[in-house]
Order: structure tokens, then C-alpha cells, then sequence
């Protein structure tokens, strides 16, 4: 709707409500019997002690009714006091539009406070000042900001971010649970116990995956439990895991709370086994051909990290250690049994560093 061409002039109270501020709360998102829902004319009934009426003995009770009230069902709302265009908004409105907010029967958390010409915003906590102030012709240009603080979506993260967290928390500062949403790790080094697949190895290393996800939690026997989902990297350690069905790796560690002591810090374990079929193709390393496994591996993967909490990413370095049991290559050709000889018995390590984000 283009707000910039209203003309205000000669409206009453009426005329804002309807021709301003309903489309106006429309276009947020907001609808009569949705999960974001409208009230309007609201009726309050306001006791003397809550408004903290000068004389309470002797000041009538005061009742009122919120012009419209915004919520989304069971997460929040905020408050729309609405005067005509010729009245100049001024201290008394904005502390009528408060008194609205601030009712327990309301508890919004924010109210606004408009005459079709001008629009201030502010939040109920803090009153002194309006956090936004627009005209009417900024409508349009501004709706972006004003849909980030009041849009349903909005209400509903601040609702999420402003619950109450009861539970031991992973750190100090930190909550109860965590939701991982970046990071990385770097293979700085690769070993093996055979000098041929060392030299091989010695030149992937220094390669980096991304970690895209999942959470840190508290479980129910008390220990701290992490699950890290990765984008692998293009080296045949990555090959491996993805091969044998490690798509995410969960760690586990013994310490009540997570580190946030770069001296002390915490050692998450996690021990991942699966399985890579005959005829999985391998390659990326530099100087070998790529080729198709002729034989079954069981992969046992132990990988221990250690790190410490810093604003708000833990950090800190990683130590995997492979072991590979070739299946039924006994009876097999001659080169099937030599290129088993590279993981029997094959001592494989990768250590790196990582650095996690969390919200």
C-alpha cells in the first residue's frame, strides 16, 4: 500500500484506524483469528496501587481500552494507540499508550503510539524515548526496520531469545543447549605408520572442512554431548568417513561445564565405526591413480578434541586415529592382497585445529 499518498486532513480517530493503521498492521502480517492474531478496543481495568495513583484512597479506579493489540499466540505483543491527526502526540499520550502496555492482563512488549501523521515506537522496558519515529511518507521506506522489530517473525525470535533458561548451563554465560551454526577444522597433518602412504599424505595436508551444524547439550546422565555436522573436504580421509556413513560425529565429555579456560580446557571423545563397501572409488591423493576399492573395509575412527570456550566459539585442536580391518581378501588376486597391505595393519592419524560458532 503506498502510505505517502494518504491525505490526512480532515480525518478523525476513526479514519486512521481503519484507512492507516489496519492496513498497516495487515501488511506486517497480523490478522483477526491467526496465530497472529488482533484485538481491538481491548477493555483494562486498572487498579489504583498499579498505576500508583497519587492518593489512592480518594483517585476513582480507571478503565481504558487498548485501540489494538498484536500478538502472536503464546509468544508476545505489542500495543497501537491511535489519536486523531490534529492532536500534537505529547508526554500524556505516550504514558496513556504505557499504562496499556505495562497492564498485566497486556504485558506487550512494545507499543506504539501514532495520529496518522506521525508514528513513534517504543519499548515497553524503557519508555524514557521511542526507539523508532517515522512520518507517514516513510512509511513504505521504513517498513523493512519496523517489520524487524514488531513483524510477527520478530516477536517471535525475541520471545525465544528472552525465555527464561532454568537448566545447568554448558558455561558460564552459555545456555543449557546450544545450536552449532559455523566453524571449521584444518587437517594440519597427516601420519602413517607406512613411508609410502606418508610421503603420499604429506602433501593434502594443511586442507580445510566446514562445519555447518547441529548442537551442544547437557544429557540426561550429566555429561556434555556435541554433534558436529562437516562439509568434507576432497582428501581420502573424507572419502572414508563419507564412504563408511560418518555424516556427523558425536563427542562426549566427562567435565561439568564446558571450558572457558584456554589452560584447562575440556577433551570431547567420540569413537564413529562403519563400514566401506567393495567397489567404493577412492582418490585425490597426489601421484595415485584413482581407483575402485577391490575389497570391504570396517573403519573405526577415535577422535578426541580439546578446546576452551572464547566469545562465543569453541576453539582448539583435534587428534583422529583410523584403524582398518580389511574384509574377505583372503583368495584374492595378487594386486587386490597388495593394496590391502596399505591399510593392514596401517597406523593413520590426522591432527588439526577447529574453531566452532554457537548461538
Amino acid at each position: 500500500m503506498e502510505f505517502a499518498s494518504i491525505n490526512v486532513e480532515g480525518m478523525n480517530e476513526t479514519d486512521v484506524r481503519e484507512t492507516i493503521v489496519r492496513p498497516f498492521i495487515h501488511a506486517l502480517g497480523y490478522a483477526y483469528g491467526t496465530p497472529n492474531h488482533i484485538r481491538t478496543e481491548y477493555p483494562l481495568r486498572y487498579e489504583k496501587a498499579f498505576l500508583g495513583r497519587k492518593n489512592p484512597s480518594k483517585d476513582p479506579d480507571l478503565r481504558g481500552r487498548a485501540d489494538y493489540i498484536c500478538e502472536v499466540i503464546s509468544h508476545g505483543r505489542w500495543v497501537i494507540e491511535v489519536k486523531r491527526p490534529d492532536q500534537t502526540l505529547g508526554r500524556d499520550d505516550a504514558e496513556q499508550a504505557h499504562t496499556y502496555a505495562a497492564h498485566p492482563e497486556v504485558a506487550a512488549l512494545f507499543y506504539l503510539l501514532t495520529n496518522g501523521r506521525e508514528f513513534r515506537l517504543y519499548r515497553t522496558s524503557r519508555p524514557a524515548e521511542p526507539v523508532l519515529v517515522w512520518g507517514l511518507a516513510e512509511t513504505v521506506e521504513t517498513f523493512s526496520v519496523i517489520r524487524n522489530i514488531i513483524g510477527p517473525a520478530a516477536i517471535k525470535k525475541r520471545a525465544q531469545i528472552d525465555t527464561v533458561d532454568t537448566k545447568t548451563p554448558l558455561a558460564e554465560g552459555i545456555k543449557s543447549r546450544v545450536r552449532i551454526v559455523g566453524g571449521y577444522l584444518t587437517y594440519s597433518e597427516h601420519h602413517s605408520s607406512k613411508p609410502d602412504v606418508d610421503a603420499a599424505l604429506a602433501r593434502v595436508a594443511g586442507m580445510r572442512a566446514s562445519i555447518i551444524g547441529r548442537e551442544v547439550i547437557r544429557t540426561e546422565w550429566g555429561l556434555l554431548r556435541a554433534e558436529v555436522e562437516l562439509v568434507r573436504a576432497n582428501d581420502i580421509f573424507d572419502q572414508l568417513n563419507r564412504a563408511a556413513g560418518f555424516e556427523s560425529f558425536v563427542f562426549e565429555c566427562a567435565d561439568e561445564f564446558v571450558s572457558v579456560d584456554r589452560e584447562r580446557p575440556s577433551i570431547f571423545q567420540s569413537i564413529t565405526g562403519g563400514q566401506v563397501h567393495a567397489g567404493t572409488v577412492i582418490g585425490g591423493l597426489p601421484g595415485v591413480p584413482t581407483f575402485s576399492l577391490p575389497f570391504g573395509l570396517d573403519v573405526l575412527a577415535y577422535t578426541e578434541a580439546v578446546g576452551f570456550v572464547e566469545e562465543d566459539k569453541f576453539k582448539g585442536t583435534f587428534n583422529i586415529a583410523y584403524d582398518f580391518r580389511v574384509q574377505n581378501v583372503a583368495g584374492a588376486p595378487a594386486m587386490a592382497r597388495q593394496a590391502a597391505a596399505i591399510f593392514e595393519g596401517n597406523r593413520l592419524t590426522t591432527v588439526g585445529e577447529f574453531e566452532l560458532v554457537f548461538v
